[in-house]
């Protein structure tokens, strides 16, 4: 074999490498949320901040942030049996913008609205309009360091003017209008009911990978 069919080899090898990867990343993923669903008897819902990262040879090229996709759980929660408990695993660091606002209310609209069963968990953060989803579940678990930020004003009043939301659900957003984080004791002080974050939510975080410097 010549030298120049080695270094094909290589750089063939070298350029697939990090499709694998992302794969291998991809399936211990879903193995984590089959594993809370087992445990939970229900189905989980991921809209998780990520840096994800393209690169070559070992090196990286290009770093991004995404989250997976909100209308994807918007469908996924119209398709989901009432019956059938659903979790919804949220992480939006502070400083990230990662949907629209309107994109953000329907969101949070859906979870309002559904019949069954719905628990957020807020392993760490949930900042921007995610912090209305986190408010408007059922049930709020949440990481023992975990942050909620404030609620958008603006989009509490539109909310409350088109009614797409209970009675029971915006006396709770509005206890969070007037700070800028709130903490688990913050919440609780507040008359919000929060749960401890299950371990295997926690565990699971660290197959997303964060930015190096996350403000808090």
């Amino acid at each position: 074999m010549h030298f120049v069919d080695i270094l094909w080899i290589f750089l063939l090898l070298a350029a697939i490498q990090p499709v694998i990867h992302r794969k291998k990343l991809e399936a211990s993923r879903e193995r984590a949320s089959s594993r809370i669903e087992r445990k939970r008897k229900s189905r989980v819902l991921n809209l998780i901040f990520r840096e994800e990262v393209m690169s070559f040879l070992g090196f990286p090229l290009l770093r991004y942030g995404r989250i997976n996709d909100p209308e994807g759980v918007i469908r996924a929660l119209e398709m989901t049996d009432p019956a059938v408990k659903v979790d919804v695993i949220l992480h939006v660091p502070e400083g990230v913008s990662v949907m629209p606002e309107e994109l953000a209310m329907a969101v949070a609209r859906r979870l309002s609205k559904r019949k069954g069963s719905v628990a957020v968990h807020v392993p760490h953060y949930a900042f921007s309009s995610s912090s209305l989803m986190a408010l408007v579940a059922d049930e709020i678990y949440m990481g023992e360091n975990a942050v909620l930020g404030q609620v958008d004003e603006g989009m509490l009043e539109r909310l409350a003017s088109i009614n797409l939301i209970d009675d029971k659900r915006l006396q709770r957003l509005e206890k969070l209008k007037g700070g800028k984080k709130f903490f688990v004791e913050d919440l609780r002080n507040l008359g919000v009911e929060v749960r401890n974050e299950e371990a295997e939510v926690m565990k699971s975080m660290s197959l997303y990978p964060q930015p190096f410097r996350v403000s808090r």
